[in-house]
């Protein structure tokens, strides 16, 4: 009798946990992830923050589950679950059945009904995430040290953190550290001691989620730092210079967000019930209802123990696992299955070197003791050997020579684009361009704009530029054949995030690359001109970008003509790939000027 089958989602602490404690058991195993590394989350922001590399922190999980006989690894991402059938659709089109199923794909980034926040303020949850708030945190001392201006270079020093969770307050005490003690000496022009950081919370504490008297703990010592803690504030904008924290405006070009999740899709395509973040309802054994060979766990399940919901934790995630492994050993045995309890075995979080706050029950300690308590758990829970030995290393290095040593600035930077905010992944969108399940380009012939936010220039000379990260492969000369080209939406073109108004002309310049140095433009030696509040795009793709109105949003075209692979040559954009733009805006004019300009020219 052939091995029962069961497919694992996801190699994060529920995932892995599950498949590890099924070591024993005579079932064949297929862990899918998207990544082929296990992430210890719990240590990103050090990532982040520039004390830890992330091969400190992560781990194949091929060399994880190397002497598991019954698991193999599959590199891929799951798109679809038939529960009828039995199988889960991959995105290749690949289908794999099972007898049992566990999906633990976790959560995501939650802008609260505001999605054009995330690329003014990343959030944290991948290595690519961590990467981006390290680049805008470094890059804005590089860019503010060469800075003129005494308010733009106050702008660049201002880092505004929205949310005081765990991630927030780390995050808030981490920065505020570092440009305190590691940086003074390594500046010319700034004092990075004066660095400004801030940390506004909904909540009427920070870390709500903790003892009263932790809360107020953390919030002595990150004030300690030169944290400024705005609590019981809520963010109601989010600009390319400035966030607006209830009525109070604070100028800032820094902003990173760890005020919410949102559930993975995958959990919707279950036809079950979700919660209102998303989160599968799961029943008491963390099946899903009317499918008991389905199982949700970790921070996509909404799971409930004595009428209280599970934390979205990493102890949580772990124990699911390892209940469920225990209900598919009991199915095969025959056995009945039992509910599953949660062990609450306490919450930690540090503040900075030598400062933390732990709720361990009854007890409640702050402080050195508390960092001391933080770091050995973490240690422990670190998968493998080697990534426990290096980041003891480096905690004792940095604590004894107050040196962060992972302080590289990666990715495309420019001197001039850094000082506006880098616009995330995915905010250039194609028209002509379909989306897939998961949000993926698709190109087809059907003009459909799909448009993005884009941050703004605020004013002639400045530049913004905008990224697009697709994953999958774009044919350039079958976007060429599509009736309309890039996206940019609510390019906001005056200062003071005014923009500008319908019937104005608008001269911009832009170049284009790809992020393996391959670089194409408008191969106009003239900028390209083009105005907004046409109510229509305007034809002739050949002269250049330009302007249409959709939906009361401004947006800015850049037709297929123009984007067509490396110096005009046909090409394909490949999968995971970078495409930026620089756009530098040139002048602002009334229309009526520009024609009078017009006139007077044989």
């Amino acid at each position: 009798m052939p091995a029962s089958r069961t497919v694992v989602v996801g190699g994060g602490f529920g995932g892995l946990y599950c498949v590890r404690a099924l070591r024993h058991t005579e079932v064949d195993i297929t862990l899918i992830d998207r990544r082929n590394f296990h992430l210890f989350q719990p240590l990103l922001y050090q990532v982040a923050t520039a004390s830890l590399s992330p091969g400190d922190i992560a781990t194949p999980l091929r060399n994880v589950l190397r002497h598991q006989r019954n698991v193999r690894v599959w590199l891929g991402d799951v798109v679809n679950v038939d529960v009828d059938d039995r199988s889960a659709l991959m995105a290749d089109g690949t289908r794999i059945g099972y007898d049992h199923l566990v999906i633990a794909t976790g959560a995501n980034h939650a802008y609260f009904g505001h999605p054009e926040w995330e690329s003014r303020a990343p959030g944290l949850k991948t290595v690519e995430d961590a990467f981006e708030i390290r680049r805008r945190f470094l890059a804005a001392f590089e860019a503010a040290e060469r800075e003129e201006d005494p308010e733009t270079r106050r702008r660049l020093g201002t880092f505004v953190i929205v949310g005081a969770g765990p991630t927030g307050v780390e995050l808030a005490g981490a920065m505020a550290e570092i440009a305190r003690k590691n940086l003074p000496k390594e500046f010319r022009r700034i004092d990075t001691r004066n660095t400004r950081v801030v940390l506004v919370e909904a909540a009427e504490r920070v870390l709500p989620g903790y003892p009263v008297s932790l809360s107020a703990s953390a919030q002595r010592q990150l004030e300690a730092l030169g944290v400024e803690v705005r609590t019981g504030t809520f963010v109601t904008g989010i600009h390319s210079d400035s966030i607006m924290a209830g009525d109070e405006r604070i100028p800032a070009r820094n902003v990173f967000w760890a005020a919410g999740v949102e559930a993975s899709p995958l959990g919707a395509k279950l036809g079950v019930p979700l919660d209102k973040a998303g989160c599968v309802v799961v029943e008491p054994d963390c099946s899903v209802p009317g499918h008991p060979e389905v199982f949700v766990i970790g921070d996509l399940a909404h799971a409930t123990d004595d009428g209280q919901q599970v934390p979205a934790v990493a102890q949580g995630a772990m124990q699911m696992g390892r209940h469920v492994a225990r209900m598919i050993r009991a199915d095969l045995d025959g056995s009945p299955r039992s509910p599953f309890h949660y062990r609450d075995k306490g919450n930690l979080a540090t503040i900075g070197r030598a400062r933390a706050v732990a709720d361990m029950g009854r007890l409640r300690i702050s402080g050195f003791i508390a960092w001391l308590l933080w770091a050995f758990i973490h240690i422990f829970y670190l998968i493998g050997f080697r990534n426990r030995i290096l980041v003891m290393t480096q905690w004792a290095w940095a604590y004894f020579t107050s040196q962060r040593g992972v302080r590289l600035i990666t990715g495309q930077w420019h001197t001039r684009s850094a000082l506006m905010p880098i616009v995330a992944a995915g905010m250039v969108a194609m028209t002509g361009c379909g989306r897939d399940d998961r949000g993926r380009a698709q190109i087809d012939q059907t003009p459909n704009p799909v448009a993005s936010d884009s941050t703004a220039p605020t004013g002639p000379g400045s530049e913004v530029t905008t990224v697009y990260a697709p994953e999958l492969g774009i044919d350039l000369a079958a976007m060429a054949a599509a009736p309309s080209g890039l996206y940019m939406r609510d390019l906001e073109l005056g200062p003071d995030d005014r923009t500008a108004a319908a019937g104005q002309r608008v001269s911009v310049e832009y170049t284009g690359w790809l992020a393996n140095g391959v670089e194409f433009d408008s191969s106009q030696d003239s900028p390209i001109t083009f105005e907004l509040g046409a109510g229509e795009v305007i034809p002739g793709w050949d002269e250049g970008i330009t302007g249409m109105r959709a939906g009361g949003r401004r947006i800015l075209v850049i037709p297929p003509a123009l984007a067509y692979g490396e110096r005009g040559r046909a090409g394909v954009i490949p999968p995971n790939s970078t495409l930026v733009f620089d756009v530098r805006l040139v002048a602002i004019t009334d229309t009526a000027t520009a024609a009078a300009d017009t006139s007077g020219r044989d």
